[in-house]
């Protein structure tokens, strides 16, 4: 089966949201972090979710500076 980046990115953000809910942040930001979903990303309808994922990990993480840097607020507002 071959799967898209898009494809691999979704399920990569569905585990993040897994390891959250286990309490494992720090398995949840490697994940993220392996498929490079980054705060500087371009956000669009197509990978908000993957970015609200990356949001709620730097917020667990208390990074909250990159969670609501101007410009990742803002992208991700523009989607939601």
């Amino acid at each position: 089966m071959n799967l898209s980046s898009q494809d691999l990115n979704r399920i990569i953000a569905y585990g993040a949201r897994l390891r959250l809910a286990q309490r494992d942040v720090g398995a949840a930001s490697r994940l993220l972090g392996e498929r490079g979903i980054g705060v500087d990303d371009n956000v669009n309808h197509l990978n908000v979710f993957e970015h609200v994922m990356l949001a709620r990990v730097l917020v667990v993480r208390d990074e909250h500076g990159a969670a609501v840097s101007e410009g990742f607020k803002r992208r991700v507002q523009l989607l939601t």
